[in-house]
């Protein structure tokens, strides 16, 4: 599947290399600008691999890798999906453990999808997209506690996950890259869970996770650079 990946990267590409290197050029200011804006998580600051992120982005969670254009609703159900599962962890509605899983099985279900591909298994693949559906929103709180909710941190752990999953399909990181910055989601996840263990969140502690999560983010900016 990382082949497919990356030969579907590698087409798609074509006509927004050029404008791609040009963004790449960019001068001393630029740069010390950029530099200076608070890190995110934003695909924007991959800079000259942005292009490529966001198609990576588009071609996993958007279902363009899996889903042919005669099945735009599938690969509607399958985008839908995917930003349920993000709303939900963002909003701490469910745990990252389980965001991650859930989003292991919606790419595992797009690979099967392109592995099969005809009608029968289109209809297989929707009964298991809805599946999948209702095993998150069972997962789901109505509301997490306004006291714990930590959306600005939970986002960049999920940003994380996606840039891992490009350096992996892609070979930009190696499996020791991959493996330091899993053991600091795996660290950072380990802390916020401590800090909410009491039901409560201090200023204090939502301060220093927001940071290490800023951190890692850019530690995983280095690796490509």
């Amino acid at each position: 599947m990382k082949r497919t990946i990356v030969n579907l990267l590698a087409l798609s590409l074509i006509v927004t290399s050029a404008s791609a290197q040009i963004r790449a050029k960019v001068g001393p200011k630029h740069k010390n600008n950029h530099r200076a804006k608070a890190l995110i998580g934003d695909p924007a600051e991959f800079g000259a691999l942005t292009d490529k992120f966001r198609e990576h982005q588009r071609l996993t969670s958007g279902g363009g890798a899996y889903y042919e254009k005669s099945e735009a609703k599938l690969r509607a159900e399958h985008a839908q999906l995917y930003r349920t599962i993000q709303f939900a962890v963002t909003e701490d509605r469910i745990s990252e453990e389980d965001a991650r899983d859930a989003i292991a099985s919606l790419l595992t279900i797009g690979q099967k999808h392109l592995a099969g591909g005809d009608a029968s298994e289109a209809q297989a693949t929707s009964k298991e997209l809805s599946e999948l559906k209702q095993s998150i929103r069972s997962k789901m709180t109505d509301k997490a506690p306004a006291g714990t909710i930590t959306p600005k941190v939970n986002r960049l752990q999920f940003h994380m996950e996606e840039v891992i999953r490009f350096g992996e399909d892609t070979d930009r990181l190696s499996s020791g890259d991959i493996n330091s910055l899993r053991r600091q989601l795996d660290s950072l996840e380990s802390k916020e869970d401590k800090a909410k263990a009491d039901g409560t969140l201090s200023d204090r502690d939502h301060v220093k996770l927001i940071e290490e999560s800023r951190e890692i983010w850019r530690n995983a900016l280095k690796k490509f650079s």
